[in-house]
């Protein structure tokens, strides 16, 4: 499926790019294919991260804790990449209850989580990346779930800081990389959500 997900976002710039041709782009020249990036959640971003390899139109990346799926990695890429990452305890840390409600071992859910992880974007950003790991954060504090769902003050209580920081981040990425501006400061309050 990663092959064919890619295939979906490589189709949709293929089409801003036809319609922009033809003088059919909606968003008139708000819009500049020749400043594309891509960006995705969960599978989104591993999807994303095949595409970079795939189409050198996009001109930078981003993965919102997606793991890097498929085999694209071996290829790499050369453009500007960054991924966020879920604050996941570490194997040592995780109850028997907690890996059993994942299916993982313990040596399974280390592998997964981190040292096949961090193997497949070394290979993948051949330039390096930027990675950050985002304090109290889970899986879906990287989306609007968080903030949609009834008594997320309890389950997500840092929902709010996450989405602010996530905003911030990606669109500091893309201004940096595909508009080259200069590096936006934190706002206030949020340079605590990110772990070192």
């Amino acid at each position: 499926m990663i092959e064919t997900w890619s295939a979906d976002q490589r189709f949709v710039l293929d089409e801003v790019e036809r319609l922009s041709r033809a003088g059919k782009l909606a968003f008139g020249n708000v819009l500049n294919p020749g400043q594309a990036g891509i960006f995705g959640h969960s599978f989104g971003g591993a999807a994303s991260a095949a595409t970079l390899t795939a189409d050198p139109r996009f001109r930078a990346g981003i993965n919102l804790d997606g793991f890097y799926f498929g085999d694209a990695y071996k290829t790499g890429f050369g453009q500007p990449f960054m991924e966020l990452r879920a604050d996941n305890k570490s194997a040592g840390e995780m109850t028997e209850k907690e890996l059993k409600e994942w299916k993982f071992t313990r040596a399974q859910y280390q592998d997964f989580l981190f040292d096949e992880w961090k193997k497949r974007i070394g290979s993948y950003a051949r330039n390096g990346y930027e990675s950050y790991t985002i304090r109290y954060a889970n899986h879906m504090s990287f989306s609007d779930f968080s903030l949609m769902m009834p008594f997320g003050f309890l389950t997500a209580p840092h929902r709010e800081e996450h989405h602010k920081l996530t905003a911030h981040l990606v669109l500091d990425f893309f201004n940096r990389h595909l508009k080259n501006a200069e590096r936006a400061e934190l706002p206030a309050g949020l340079s605590g959500y990110i772990r070192d």
